[in-house]
Parts: structure tokens; sequence; C-alpha cells
């Protein structure tokens, strides 16, 4: 089988980028028989990335907004509002279905139950029935990346997500809750509406030493909020590394998503990052420039290692520090909407003032 671009994996990545290719035929590979499948992304994303989406897929793609977030921290909350919202959810599985249908509109193709793996050529990917000959390949097979492995390495370290939607009818709809504390020490939990009849609980880990239905109970009892039956259970990896130094091999095999990774360190969301780095690869498909790639994927790489330095630090003296000083910000009138999504622009912002502040909050004098 030949194909001028071969794309490994129909998740958001693979999707995204074959849409911006409009100058070669594409061929899409995708393990499972559909997209959108495990489900595993919480789906928040910021004002900015809703408003960019939207105009590729139509708005019912975004399942609920919020302006409000609660910090759940040692017993204590800290409650930050903005009058309009700024936070998104994204229905995920949704949004690959109406990045599946653009594909098609623009006659690329998807081939579902096929898993790719690489070869020692640069052309060429072994399918369990066949082999597939390309002039380039664009590598979006996700946290279990097989072709990382193969020409890299595994990732440093990873996080099990866990997420539960439950009936419930109780909640403010515009409210996420976000807890810090000994259940899952290296990450956070989180609980949000996704609509007025069901909410989302979810956390991560990356070792388990207490059942996730206690970690449930505990997220329940601390929010307040009262739930029905249980709807639907899922989850997946968080890969924790810094991004590829290079993601690009003989201007032949490009990485994007989380074969990279793009993700920010500190929430595990990737979804921002993706978009941008797609449409600059498809620019650079089309035009046979791999630096149109590398130029943008450079500027993302050195915000998210700034950011993996910083959270590196934290997870050694306390995870829940970050949000406490994101509320102190708040309380200076120093955070923006827009922080959300940007969190280099935050840590810049507040570098002069995190060293006092990690006294007085271990101090606890705030």
């Amino acid at each position: 089988m030949k194909t001028d671009v071969l794309v490994v994996g129909a998740g958001p990545a693979g999707l995204l980028t074959s849409i911006f290719i409009n100058k070669h035929d594409v061929l899409i590979i995708e393990e499972h028989n559909d997209v959108g499948i495990p489900k595993h992304c919480a789906g928040f994303v910021s004002k900015y990335y809703a408003e960019e989406i939207v105009s590729i897929t139509g708005r019912d793609v975004l399942d609920n907004h919020y302006n409000s977030l609660v910090f759940h921290i040692h017993n204590r909350k800290y409650n930050i509002y903005f009058k309009d919202p700024f936070i998104y959810r994204i229905n995920r599985p949704l949004l690959e279905h109406r990045l599946a249908d653009i594909v098609y509109s623009k006659n690329h193709r998807i081939i579902f139950n096929t898993k790719g793996k690489p070869t020692s050529s640069l052309n060429k990917v072994l399918t369990k029935n066949c082999e597939i000959h390309c002039s380039k390949i664009i590598v979006a097979d996700g946290s279990n990346s097989i072709f990382r492995k193969h020409f890299f390495k595994k990732y440093k370290s990873r996080l099990i997500g866990i997420q539960y939607i439950y009936r419930s009818s109780s909640q403010d709809t515009n409210t996420i809750h976000l807890l810090f504390n000994n259940l899952t020490p290296d990450f956070f939990q989180w609980l949000a509406p996704i609509d007025r009849d069901s909410i989302l609980i979810g956390f991560a880990s990356r070792n388990y030493f207490f059942t996730p239905d206690s970690i449930v109970k505990h997220i329940v009892k601390e929010t307040g909020v009262q739930i029905g039956s249980k709807v639907e259970v899922f989850g997946g990896i968080i890969p924790f590394d810094k991004p590829l130094k290079q993601p690009i091999i003989g201007d032949k095999l490009f990485f994007i998503g989380d074969s990279v990774p793009v993700i920010k360190p500190y929430t595990g969301g990737g979804l921002l990052n993706i978009l941008l780095l797609s449409t600059a690869l498809g620019m650079s498909i089309d035009n046979n420039k791999p630096s149109l790639y590398l130029r943008i994927y450079e500027l993302i790489r050195s915000r998210i290692i700034y950011e993996y330095i910083a959270v590196s630090f934290f997870k050694k003296i306390g995870y829940w520090i970050p949000p406490r000083i994101v509320y102190t910000l708040y309380r200076r009138n120093l955070l923006n909407p827009s922080d959300y999504d940007n969190h280099y622009r935050l840590l810049t912002r507040s570098l002069k003032i995190v060293p006092q502040l990690i006294i007085e909050i271990l101090l606890d004098k705030l």
C-alpha cells in the first residue's frame, strides 16, 4: 500500500494535523475500531482553545463552561472567581468524531483496527496485513507510542488517571473543585459538573495506596456534593517527561502529541499545544519546510521545560503549593483568566514573589 503522508494514530493530534494538510494524500491508521476511544481525557480547556476549536468543528463539542475554581488544601478552601467563563469542557469523543468528518471531507482516508509498527526505514510502516510505503510519517500514537520507544526511549515517569461520571443534580454547574491531599500526593483530584444531571470525578497518581472508591468518597465528602448512580468509569496514562529535543528524524518522521509529549507538566493538559503544533506541522508538510514546525515546537518545548523544572521542584516540597501561589496572585489582582492555559506566563509573572510566598505558605502565615 502507498500514500504520500501516513499518520499513525487518529486522536486529536493525528486528525488535526491531517486537516491542515492540503497538498498531499493522507492515510491515517488507527488501532481501535473508531475515533474517540478509549476515553481518557477530562477535556478541560481555556477560552482561547474553546473558541479556536469551535471555529473548526462547531459549538456542539462544548459540554460546559466554568467561571469559578475552588482549591481544597489542608481542610481549607480557596475560591477563584471571574465574571466570565475562563474554563470550558470539551466532549472529547464528539470532538474526535467532528474532526474525523472533516478529514473525510478532504478525501483523506482512515483505516481502523490497524496498528502501525516502525521499521528501519523512514518510509515504511508495518501493519498486521501489509506494508505501507510513504514519503512522510506523522507519529501521533499517544502516550503508549511504539515509535517513541523504538527511536528514543520510554517516558521518565507516568501517572495513571481514573475518572468517573455520576448522576447528580445538587451541584453548582459552573464551579470546578480541585483537591490536594495525601490520597494522591503527586497529583490532584477534581470534581466538575458536566451538565445539570451529571458530574465528573477524577484523580491521578503514579502509585495508588488507597482504593479508587475511597478516594471518590473523600472527594464527595470534602466538596459536599450528593452523587447518585455511577454512569461510567474510564482512564488512561498521563506521561511526565521533558519533550523530545528533536521531534523530526531525517525530515521524514515527525512526532506530535503525547508521543513527544507536549502536555503541561502540572495539569496534564495538552490539547492547546496539539492545536498549535498541528497547524504548524500541516504547513510544514505542505511546503516541505520542517523549519516551520521546528520554530513553533522549540517555543512550546522551552516553556514546557520551564514548567517541568518547577513542577519537579514542587513534587518534592508539596504539590499543593502552586495553587496557594495562584490564589495569592488572584488576591493581589495579578491573575488573568488566560493564565489557565499559559503556565509559563504565570510562572514568569510570579517569579519575583515565589520564594517569599513559599516560605510564608510553608509557615502558614498567609
